[in-house]
């Protein structure tokens, strides 16, 4: 099944790459005009109070769905009443987003394709309605294309909350080929959204397996046995306390030094939170490197699974390692999913962690068979994260390249 899904990733980068190298053939210049020049723009609902919204047989466009979307959902709408003073949307009509709590986010833009009646804008937006011919799968990855995104946060004006000036936006050039070449364009871009999109849905759906088996096969509060096991283990399981499952190393032997950090080096200095890998060093000296361990934050309780020589950066880590008849891949998952209370800005480990008790199965075969299983799951989930994070860094590149 993995084997599958590469297989079929890689078939569609080598679709995306084909189709990059046909969209080199049009050599036709591209035209320069103002926004205002080839389309012009009208406002979001005006006279409206907050009773106005939530019921209706109209539907208007949020704020949100305009945010979020360089092409918007159709389902993005809400309910309103009817009111022939509102401007309608149509198809092929841009948003923009008028007002955000930083100017990187004022301005985004995002193509209308829906062709419902009564629909229209919420008010913190502004529609801009093309008058030229221009294809709507062009405009929506041109007016996100770092080149656009760059002018308009140009325009940003605020201190608290940021807005912006239709008429300074549509004063903002925009550059054009021809229509059957910004079609190919906007092919290209809406299948690399396409492919984003599959890989983000097999993410969710994979975290959302994992969920559903860490309900089954580990048992729920007040049982002492899970509802899901593999063949051939039964019986209740034994309660253990973190402290006999885990043994603990202080991390003051091989402490990093601000001096020692650098973008690149050897030797990856680490953290427990999100961030995980803060830099590197080509310092050799008090190294751990006794195979793999846990590094627990003892403030936030996040915790790593680290296979390979590292540093840390922080004396508020302990670096955990299974004690004897313990699966590794077992313990760290029953770590990281199970709750501790939290004392605020106070060490956990010694006082919190290592007294709470906890269910394990008596069989280290039974451990080792779900640590695998979970382990796996891992596994495809990072390799789903890459292929996502793959994808999202190749559309940049192309939005970088494609447009002026």
């Amino acid at each position: 099944m993995v084997a599958t899904q590469t297989n079929r990733y890689s078939t569609n980068i080598s679709q995306i790459s084909c189709q990059t190298g046909e969209l080199g053939t049009d050599s036709h210049p591209w035209e320069q005009r103002q926004l205002g020049e080839v389309g012009l723009t009208y406002p979001g609902l005006s006279g409206k109070t907050k009773e106005d919204f939530g019921h209706g047989d109209a539907r208007f466009v949020t704020y949100m769905n305009v945010y979020s979307n360089a092409v918007a959902n159709s389902d993005g709408v809400e309910a309103i009443e009817k009111d022939n003073r509102q401007h309608e949307v149509r198809n092929g009509d841009v948003f923009f987003t008028g007002s955000s709590e930083t100017p990187d986010e004022v301005g985004l833009s995002s193509v209308w394709l829906g062709n419902s009646t009564d629909t229209y804008l919420n008010s913190f937006c502004f529609g801009y309605r093309p008058s030229k011919q221009l294809d709507s799968l062009f405009l929506a990855p041109s007016l996100r294309s770092p080149q656009m995104r760059s002018r308009i946060i140009l325009l940003a004006q605020g201190i608290s909350r940021f807005n912006i000036s239709k008429t300074q936006v549509m004063q903002l050039p925009l550059g054009f080929p021809s229509l059957p070449e910004q079609r190919r364009i906007g092919e290209f871009f809406s299948t690399l959204d396409s492919l984003i999109a599959a890989a983000e849905r097999q993410e969710a759906l994979l975290r959302q397996k994992k969920q559903a088996y860490l309900q089954l096969m580990f048992p729920r509060e007040g049982e002492t046995e899970p509802r899901l096991r593999f063949a051939g283990f039964s019986g209740e399981w034994e309660t253990r306390r973190f402290g006999e499952i885990f043994q603990y190393e202080r991390p003051d032997a091989y402490l990093a030094g601000d001096d020692e950090i650098e973008d690149e080096g050897a030797i990856p200095v680490l953290t427990a939170n999100k961030a995980f890998i803060l830099g590197y060093t080509n310092s050799f000296q008090g190294i751990y490197q006794k195979g793999r361990c846990i590094i627990f934050d003892d403030f936030t309780l996040d915790s790593k699974r680290v296979e390979r020589p590292f540093k840390v950066r922080s004396s508020a880590i302990k670096i955990l390692t299974v004690r004897e008849n313990m699966d590794f891949d077992f313990a760290f998952e029953l770590l990281r999913t199970s709750k501790f209370p939290l004392l605020g800005h106070a060490r956990h480990y010694i006082t919190v962690v290592q007294p709470q008790a906890a269910l394990i199965p008596h069989s280290l075969q039974e451990q080792q068979h779900i640590g695998k299983f979970f382990s796996t799951l891992d596994s495809l989930i990072t390799a789903a994260e890459e292929r996502t994070k793959h994808l999202r860094e190749l559309k940049g590149s192309y939005l970088q390249r494609m447009f002026v």
